[in-house]
Parts: structure tokens; sequence; C-alpha cells
């Protein structure tokens, strides 16, 4: 594509005589710069991705420059690749009263364009950072190409030269390719110490790595299980770099027990491959204090008042501490038995008890027991066990249906001879009778 502008002879002019005028260079400020920047991802060295057929547009930026009247660049790339289709002024500059002249002329069977720039009217130069040029290329095919910044003159409204101190520097221009994409990738966690008392600090380091060419920011979470321990945001690393970020993670309030660190990054513009921005480490052991109730049982649940009942309660010490404590049965709310154990890390008891049920009003009893809360123990919810309805002792009252057989026969002996007696009688007292 070619573009011929009348523009460009004026303007040609007007700097060369700008140029005549004066041999002065002002040094610039040691921050002073001309480069290429990505308007989606302003302040970085700038990358860009497209695939065959589409556009994307790139913006030429002056940063920290003084009294800038005019001035002049080439942009050149690959001309395999792109096509530049469209030049316009930013807003830098042409904030000036009366404007500017403009002149871009574009070369895309050599793969580049020139651009030049000049105040209208005998104003004082811009101060600052902005847009001086957006180009929007088309991409014609794949491959990879440096966007150059080359061919650069900054005049001040004395028509001094201003020299931008990286003028010959590389990463002040940008780069396109559509070979390989962006890529983001947590690589190393450690962490530093792997068990902790409650209430203790764990320092965890994370390794991240850039793996492509462009500078990317991006933002890095590190979770214990699903809890967020610290999010850093607005990282910046350069292409084909990585760093390490330091987190700090205080335990207070955080339950024994054992977590799973896992670090995040957020994805980046056009990044494919997500699956190595999450990595995980650990665990890391929180030691913790628990005693519990497993279970609670009786054997038989359905007896007559004055038998027994067989009670047994199991209990554990899931904590990683020896543990001295009481474990106390009721029946409803009244007190069965009391017993004081001790448990090493990990070990369980059955306690047994023999309940009397004599002096026990008839009823269905429900079971309970509990283990005493000890020093530093979060976790209580388990410390108390009781036994659901179904398995609930029920005393019944003693029924005639239960008078004991020997004692039922010999109120029936009674019972016979009595009758038996009582017909021998009638009969002898019959047969005396006079005839």
């Amino acid at each position: 594509m070619k573009n011929k502008n009348p523009y460009w002879i004026s303007l040609a002019l007007i700097i060369i005589l700008n140029a005549v005028i004066t041999n002065t260079v002002v040094s610039a400020s040691s921050s002073t710069r001309v480069y290429v920047d990505n308007p989606n991802l302003p302040g970085v060295q700038s990358a860009f991705i497209a695939q065959p057929g589409a556009t994307f547009t790139i913006n030429i930026e002056v940063a920290d420059v003084s009294d800038l009247f005019a001035w002049e660049t080439r942009l050149s790339w690959n001309a395999t690749i792109l096509d530049a289709t469209s030049v316009t002024e930013g807003p830098f500059l042409k904030s000036q009263p009366e404007g500017t002249f403009f002149v871009p002329s574009i070369k895309n069977e050599f793969g580049y364009v020139d651009m030049m720039s000049s105040t209208r009217g005998a104003y004082p130069g811009v101060t600052g950072t902005g847009t001086l040029a957006s180009v929007t290329f088309l991409v014609e095919g794949l491959g990879q190409t440096a966007l150059n910044i080359s061919l650069t003159t900054l005049l001040d409204h004395y028509s001094n030269y201003i020299t931008p101190w990286n003028q010959y520097d590389s990463p002040t221009d940008g780069y396109f390719s559509n070979v390989g994409l962006p890529d983001i990738a947590i690589t190393n966690i450690t962490i530093n110490p792997t068990t902790v008392q409650p209430g203790g600090i764990v320092f965890i380091n994370v390794t991240v790595a850039n793996q492509w060419v462009r500078t990317e920011k991006f933002n890095v979470t590190l979770s214990y299980d699903e809890t967020v321990i610290e999010t850093k945001t607005n990282i910046t690393l350069y292409g084909e770099t990585s760093t390490i970020l330091q987190f700090i993670w205080n335990t207070t309030g955080v339950l024994g027990g054992d977590y799973t660190i896992t670090a995040e990054a957020t994805f980046v513009e056009s990044e494919a491959d997500t699956t190595d921005n999450t990595l995980t480490a650990g665990p890391v052991s929180i030691p913790e204090h628990d005693v519990t109730i497993i279970d609670v049982a009786a054997t038989p649940t359905k007896v007559t008042q004055g038998q027994t009942v067989s009670i047994s309660v199991k209990v554990k010490n899931k904590g990683d501490f020896s543990e001295t404590f009481k474990v106390t049965l009721y029946s409803d709310s009244t007190l069965l038995k009391e017993w004081t154990i001790t448990l090493a890390p990990n070990a369980s008891e059955t306690l047994t008890y023999s309940w009397d049920t004599t002096n026990v009003v008839p009823s269905s009893y429900q079971l309970k027991a509990v283990a005493e809360s000890v020093p530093g123990e979060r976790t209580t919810t388990n410390n108390t066990f009781s036994t659901p309805w179904e398995r609930s002792v029920e005393i019944t009252s003693p029924s005639a249906t239960s008078i004991p057989i020997a004692l039922l026969g010999g109120v029936a002996g009674v019972a016979i001879v009595a009758v038996i007696a009582v017909l021998f009688f009638v009969r002898r007292r019959a047969s005396n009778k006079p005839a």
C-alpha cells in the first residue's frame, strides 16, 4: 500500500528550516524517551498478537519530554507479515492552539511508515507524556517481527534538538508474533516451616515466570485450602524472566490440621496454556488438641426394671498431643458414671459401665457421653455424643406375666389340695347320716 501526501514536502521544509536556524542540542532529562506502546497494556514494553486477517493498533509514545514543538520518526516491520492500513496523529502535540501539520507516509512494500508533525503557529512546545501517533496494521501472515522505531528527531520551539536517552535502545521497540503465545507460569513454591504451632508464622516463596517475550502485568493469589492468604496485584514481569514473590501466613485463628497451599496467577491477554498458572504445595501441618466421643452403645436396649444394662463409651484422642481428661456418662440428665483417662495422640479407648435399673423409673432413656475440653482445643462439637432415639434404653415395669412359674405351680397345688379336702369332708358327712 502506498500513501503520498502533498503535506510531506511542506513539513520537511519546516523541519529542515528549523534545523538550519540553530545547531544547539538540548540534552533531555534522563527519562525522556520515545517508544511503542500497546493501548491494551499501557506502561509496559509492548508485544502484539493477532491471527492472519485480523487488525491491531499500536501507539507511538513520548515520555517526560519538555517543550516539544515538532517531531519525526520511522516505524518499520517485516513486510511479509504486516501491512499498515492507517496512521493517525495522537493528541499530545495535536493539542496545540492551532493544531499541527501532520504528514504520514506508508510504504508497505518496504515495511515502514514515516511520520512528521510540527506545531502550527509560534507557540511554546508541549511538556509531559502522551501519544504522538497511532498505527493500525492488517496481519497478512504468520511470523514474528520487531516494530522498530528509528530516525527519530525531537525539536523544541527554539528549534533545538531533544535527544531521547534511549534513542538506540531496543526496548523502545515493539514486537509482533502469532507464532507461540503468552504464558505465565507458577514454577515453584517453598514453605518454611511445614509444621507450625497454632498462631505461628509461615513464610512462603512463590516463583513465577513469564515464559514469552512480552512484558506482562498480572496478579498472584496465595491460599490455604479455599481461604485466601494474600493477593499481590499488578506484578510486572519482563519477557523470559522470573521472580520470587514472598508471602507471610499468620495462622492465628486457623484450626489445627493439614493444609494445601495454592498459588494462582491471573490469565494474561491471549494466554492459551493456563494449566501452569496454578501450583499446589504442602501440606502445612498445624498441630491440634482434639478429643472426641466416637460412640455410645447399650446392650440390651429393652429391659425390665431391676435388670442390668451394659453400656460402652468409645473415646478417641484425634489430636497431636497426649491428653488427660474426664469423660462423663448420662441417662438423659442424670449422671451415671465419670472417668478420668489419659490417651496418647491418635489413641482410643472403650469405657464400660453396668447400669443397675432397680431404682430407675420405667421409661425410655437417651444415653449421652461428654468428653471434657482440653487446653488449646478449638473443635469441641465432637466432644459430646448422644444415642439416637431408636437406640435409647427402654425400661418397663414388672407385670403379672412376669410371676415366676414355680410360684404359680405352688399356688395351683394348694388350690387342688383344698378342693380335694372339701370334697372328702362333704362325702364323709353324707355317709354318717342315719338311713
